[in-house]
């Protein structure tokens, strides 16, 4: 899946697209959807995307609350 981080006004990850059969599809996400936190912590003012990703994505087989 597509997102980009956006840190003004509030801190937030900006999903781009999702992959058609995704996780992330499965869960509901839609192009434009702003996650504003992962796992109840708030997405940090300087986050990097690689960073995000790796939150997002979670270790194989994990499950990670989305908060949008």
């Amino acid at each position: 899946d597509h997102f980009g981080v956006r840190g003004a006004p509030e801190p937030r990850v900006i999903v781009l697209s999702v992959i058609p059969g995704s996780p992330a599809e499965a869960a509901g996400l839609k192009a434009h959807d702003a996650i504003l936190a992962i796992d109840g912590e708030p997405i940090p003012d300087q986050s990097t995307r690689d960073v995000m990703a790796s939150r997002i994505r979670g270790a194989a087989g994990s499950q990670v609350t989305l908060s949008t």
